[in-house]
């Protein structure tokens, strides 16, 4: 009669250990199921994310090359004018014909100011 009990209570016992088990594992099942679809939800989103930016950052290499072209040339004018300067000695050209040089002085800052205007967008 004890062995009998013995083994339906070890029954009992197992067939709570299995269900218990089957619970636990069923909701692990289901936390992990849920956190993947947060993650792959994360994953999309991060995708999409760096996709913009490196289109984005396409757009500002193409606009930097175009500051960089046009920065060059900026630079290979200012060494002409630079070089214009030097050859000439504006302070004696001045002081023998000032009504000449004024007017070419006032003339080139008008040019400047129009190309720098256009260069910059105003």
């Amino acid at each position: 009669m004890q062995s009998l009990f013995y083994k339906i209570a070890s029954y009992v016992a197992f067939v709570l250990l299995l269900s218990g088990w089957y619970f636990f594992t069923q909701n692990k099942i289901e936390t992990l199921s849920a956190e993947l679809t947060q993650t792959s939800l994360m994953l999309e989103q991060t995708t999409t994310v760096i996709q913009e930016m490196q289109s984005q950052q396409l757009v500002q290499n193409v606009q930097i090359n175009d500051y960089i072209e046009k920065l060059q040339i900026v630079q290979q004018d200012k060494d002409k004018l630079h070089k214009k300067f030097q050859k000439h000695n504006l302070e004696k050209l001045a002081s023998k014909k000032p009504k000449l040089i004024e007017k070419k002085i006032n003339d080139a800052s008008k040019k400047i100011l129009t190309d720098l205007g256009n260069i910059t967008d105003y």
